[in-house]
């Protein structure tokens, strides 16, 4: 039996794989409960509000985005790491066929309402932007921000693509020609 102090872990957990899967609106505080494994009663007691545990989901996924930043910085020169960056997304594939990008599906629907949870969610691609900008920036390249939007612009595009079509060949075919521009750069 899971331990009592591991339950705002599981319905954090529970809450990413169900915003992800079926999107934030789409997804009731029952439905975490249940899936996580907590009374529904015990939810309110880690999460006064839905929003409060969307708060605590874009926290999770700033933390996992932040680790894949440093698995793909780890010993690489820049331009490795920006083709790390593209290998991991190519990994994603079939997840992103299925379900659309985890984070731009996330901004998208949270940017439909005009709350702080919206800019929460927009800060994790800032911070995408900002890791791809430092990347370029450390390639010797002046325009380190115009690369970093048309490298994120490529993908985000590739992603809505792969899931609207629902087709993994499309993000796959794209970070292959992401690749060989980096690689020319």
């Amino acid at each position: 039996m899971p331990r009592t102090s591991d339950k705002r872990e599981r319905l954090v957990d529970a809450a990413v794989t169900l915003f992800y899967h079926r999107g934030y609106g789409q997804t009731s505080l029952s439905d975490i409960a249940e899936q996580s494994g907590v009374p529904l009663g015990n939810v309110y007691y880690y999460f006064k509000t839905k929003d409060d545990l969307a708060n605590a989901v874009i926290t999770e996924r700033t933390h996992h985005q932040n680790d894949m930043f440093a698995y793909c910085e780890q010993g690489n020169e820049p331009q490795a790491s920006l083709l790390c960056f593209l290998d991991v997304l190519t990994d994603l594939s079939g997840d992103v066929a299925k379900y659309g990008c985890p984070i731009g599906s996330l901004c998208q629907e949270l940017n439909k309402n005009d709350t702080a949870l919206a800019d929460k969610a927009d800060a994790l691609l800032q911070q995408a932007l900002t890791w791809s900008t430092k990347q370029f920036k450390c390639m010797g390249h002046k325009d380190a921000a115009k690369l970093a939007q048309h490298l994120m612009a490529t993908m985000h595009g590739a992603s809505l693509l792969t899931n609207t079509f629902n087709k993994p060949s499309i993000i796959k075919e794209e970070a292959t020609r992401m690749k060989k521009w980096i690689k020319s750069l």
